[in-house]
C-alpha cells in the first residue's frame, strides 16, 4: 500500500528532489514543516531549489528526501543539537582564576578564552586559537563577565567553521 502523500509532497508544481540545504537552525518554538505540512519540528533545514521561486523551512526528514541524502541532514542537526547542549553548559564549566585574576578557560578542542574586568569597569576577553595561533580581541566591552563568556563562545563557532 502507497503512504499517502501529504502537503507540497502532493503538489505536482513543487519539485521533490534535487533541493540543497542552505543553513540550519534551532527555532525558539515549535513550527511546521513547510513541506510535508504536518511534523513539528524545532530543527528547521533551510532548503533551496533552482526551479522553486521560495526556500522551504522543513524538518530534518523531509530534509533526507528532498537531498535524496540520508546522513547529511542528520548530521547538520546533530551538529546543530550538540552546540546548543554545549552553549547551555559553557557558563557552568570549571573557569579559572589567573595570576593576575582573570578568568579563563582551556577547551579541549584547542581554545584559549580569557575574561577581564578594564579599568572603567566593563568587560573584556580574547579567543586564541592554539592550533592556528590565531587570536581574536574583543572590541565590544560588555556589562558582565558572563556575557564576554557567551560573546566567546560565539567566537569559538565562529573560529571553527
Amino acid at each position: 500500500m502507497q503512504e499517502r502523500l501529504r502537503g507540497k509532497w502532493s503538489d505536482p508544481g513543487v519539485p521533490h528532489r534535487g533541493w540543497q540545504c542552505i543553513g540550519v537552525e534551532e527555532l525558539n518554538e515549535l513550527d511546521t514543516c513547510q513541506m510535508c505540512e504536518s511534523a513539528e519540528i524545532r530543527y528547521a533545514h533551510h532548503m533551496d531549489h533552482p526551479n522553486y521561486p521560495a526556500e522551504l523551512i522543513v524538518g530534518c526528514h523531509c530534509a533526507e528526501h528532498m537531498e535524496e541524502d540520508y546522513a547529511a541532514p542528520r548530521a547538520r542537526e546533530a551538529r546543530l543539537r550538540n552546540a546548543t547542549a554545549a552553549k547551555h553548559r559553557w557558563l557552568s564549566r570549571n573557569w579559572r582564576t589567573s595570576v593576575k585574576g582573570n578568568s579563563f578557560l582551556k577547551t579541549r578542542d584547542g581554545f584559549h578564552v580569557v575574561v577581564w574586568q578594564t579599568h572603567e569597569g566593563s568587560w573584556g576577553g580574547k579567543v586564541t586559537d592554539l592550533q592556528f595561533e590565531q587570536e581574536l580581541t574583543s572590541k565590544r566591552r560588555h556589562l558582565t563577565p558572563d556575557a564576554v563568556k557567551m560573546a566567546a563562545f560565539a567566537a569559538i563557532q565562529i573560529l571553527k567553521e
